[in-house]
C-alpha cells in the first residue's frame, strides 16, 4: 500500500488507533488530530521508518510511548502526542532524535484525565537549537 500522507485531522473519527496504517511502508506524514480516537499507541507503527511527523493531539489515547517508535531518530521532525491520557515516562530515546522540531506533550485538560508522563531526560541541548519542545504534560516539570 502507498500514501506518503494521510490527513484525518477534525474529522469526526471515533474509534481505536489502527495498527492497519503500519501497512502504508512510505507514510511520511500521519496527521489524526482532534477527534475521538482512543486506545493504545500501536508498536506496529514503529515499522514507519519513513515518519517525519506524527500528530495525535486531541484524542483520548492511553498508555506509554511504546520502545518501538525509537526507530524514527534518523527522520522525526515533529512528534505530537499532548492532549491524551498517556502515562509512563517519556523514552530517553527521544533525546537522540537529531531533526526534531517540535515534541508537544501538553497536557489533557478534561476531567476524563490528562498526560502524566514522567520526564527523565536532561539533555534537551542535544536537540537542534530550533527544537520547540512543550513539556507542560509530564508530572514532574
Amino acid at each position: 500500500d502507498y500514501a506518503s500522507s494521510i490527513y484525518g485531522s477534525g474529522l469526526s473519527l471515533d474509534g481505536p488507533l489502527s495498527r492497519a496504517f503500519a501497512n502504508f511502508t512510505e507514510l511520511e506524514y500521519l496527521e489524526l488530530a482532534d477527534n475521538n480516537l482512543y486506545g493504545t499507541l500501536p508498536p506496529e507503527w514503529g515499522t514507519l521508518t519513513r515518519l517525519r511527523a506524527l500528530m495525535l493531539t486531541d484524542n483520548a489515547i492511553s498508555g506509554t510511548i511504546p520502545d518501538e517508535y525509537s526507530v524514527w531518530a534518523a527522520q522525526m521532525q515533529l512528534l505530537a502526542l499532548g492532549k491524551n491520557e498517556l502515562t509512563g515516562v517519556i523514552p530517553g530515546w527521544l533525546e537522540s532524535f537529531p531533526h526534531l522540531q517540535e515534541l508537544l506533550l501538553l497536557p489533557q485538560q478534561t476531567a476524563a484525565g490528562r498526560n502524566t508522563l514522567n520526564c527523565p531526560m536532561a539533555n534537551y541541548s542535544s536537540w537542534a537549537p530550533s527544537t520547540d519542545y512543550v513539556l507542560d504534560g509530564c508530572a514532574n516539570a
